[in-house]
């Protein structure tokens, strides 16, 4: 048999209903919840959320929940139909027609998002879970429709998290594999960054991650411009650790701080064209002069910074 219900009050840890339930009551007039909480067990044979095209039903499944259905149709969210929360939901297959909201959702099954599908991902910070959602599934998944992504204050205020160059966020893992699918959503469909930084989607044999890139070497602090801030950025990290590495060599020194010069500007809107690269001063001033100046050893010489020597047979040679 099938209940069908807009909201169930009262029913105790662990329900278990022997035929289909359906959330959202046809001619509701009410949005249909069930709220499975920490420590409660939820069983049916099967779950349809959404069974009311002109009202919503969510399924909320909070950390330390559990959703067990028992027969071969799983769980299936229509377009009407959100599913959210921390818990874990055990199905042979989860298909998402609707929403999936996962925040640290544990799927024990196959994952199947619908072209009418969304997956909704909030990202607050660098942390899993804590400040920024994922699904996890053991069987395979089979990507369509959307990849709604959000940038938010994870304490709920104005302080709205602002990605960096090489950010990494994995939102998605399935044991079983993607099997070549993907979303129909691009990086450009993704919440604006500051200056020139990227999003990239990157599409693993079992997971899906996304990633923040920029396209200047020299962006130190990961801005996605080169200013002023870079140049602070790399006099901190000089000598010290490979941060502020424009080259790729794995340290941060003078080659790097060249590559500075020639970027500077580089996705910066509000710096003319015009506007020459600023003298830095001090210690800086020292190496770049230190830099371009060729040492003299009698006929022989080299110079520092472009590696290029004359030695006329002399071996040995120092700064």
């Amino acid at each position: 048999s099938t209940l069908q219900v807009n909201r169930l009050l009262g029913f105790g840890a662990n329900p278990t209903f022997n035929g289909k339930l359906i959330l959202g009551l046809l001619r509701g007039q009410h949005v249909g919840e069930i709220t499975v909480a920490s420590g409660e067990l939820f069983s049916a044979e099967s779950i349809l959320v959404g069974g009311d095209s002109a009202n919503l039903a969510t399924f909320t499944v909070e950390s330390g929940g559990q959703v067990v259905t028992t027969g071969p149709a799983g769980m299936v969210l229509t377009a009407t139909g959100e599913l959210t929360g921390a818990g874990e939901v055990v199905a042979p297959t989860l298909e998402n027609g609707g929403v999936v909201a996962p925040g640290t959702l544990a799927l024990d099954g196959d994952y199947t998002q619908l072209a009418a599908g969304v997956l909704r991902i909030e990202i607050g910070g660098e942390i899993p879970g804590l400040e920024f959602d994922t699904l996890f599934a053991t069987g395979a998944a089979s990507l369509d429709g959307t990849l709604d992504v959000s940038l938010i204050d994870p304490l709920g205020g104005g302080n709205v998290f602002v990605p960096t160059a090489n950010d990494v966020f994995p939102l998605l893992k399935a044991i079983g594999g993607l099997g070549g699918t993907t979303f129909a959503t691009v990086p450009a469909d993704l919440p604006a960054l500051t200056g020139a930084l990227m999003w990239d989607i990157v599409y693993g044999s079992d997971s899906v991650e996304l990633t923040v890139l920029t396209p200047f070497t020299a962006d130190f602090d990961g801005d996605g411009d080169v200013d002023h801030d870079d140049l602070a950025q790399w006099q901190g990290d000089f000598g010290i650790h490979g941060n502020s590495d424009a080259d790729g060599d794995g340290d941060s020194d003078g080659n790097d701080l060249l590559a500075w010069q020639r970027q500077y500007g580089s996705g910066v809107p509000v710096t003319p064209a015009s506007t020459p690269v600023p003298e830095p001063t001090g210690f800086v001033l020292v190496l770049l002069a230190a830099l371009a100046r060729p040492i003299m050893r009698g006929t022989h010489w080299t110079t520092i910074g472009s590696y290029s020597s004359s030695l006329s047979g002399h071996t040995g040679w120092g700064a």
